[in-house]
């Protein structure tokens, strides 16, 4: 299944690549609390949905490293 936080994280290239963009932007996350956004909320995660909090920020890393995101990208239900 093809989550939203799959999605986002494949299109910056990894659960890194995607904290790199954040720490460059100010918005310090982890890459393994970035990967976890991947995960079932029974081993810990948010069941594939990024923290709307969090989403303001990965635009911004988005605009700032050049990562095209799509609507599609962006919409939390699973494909």
């Amino acid at each position: 299944m093809d989550t939203q936080a799959q999605r986002i994280i494949d299109k910056f290239g990894s659960a890194y690549r995607l904290s790199a963009a954040l720490k460059a932007i100010g918005y310090l996350r982890n890459p393994s609390t970035v990967y976890r956004w991947t995960y079932s909320r029974e081993k810990g995660g948010t069941d594939g949905m990024v923290p709307t909090r969090a989403l303001t920020y990965i635009l911004r890393a988005a605009r700032f490293e050049g990562v095209m995101l799509t609507p599609e990208d962006l919409d939390p239900r699973p494909r």
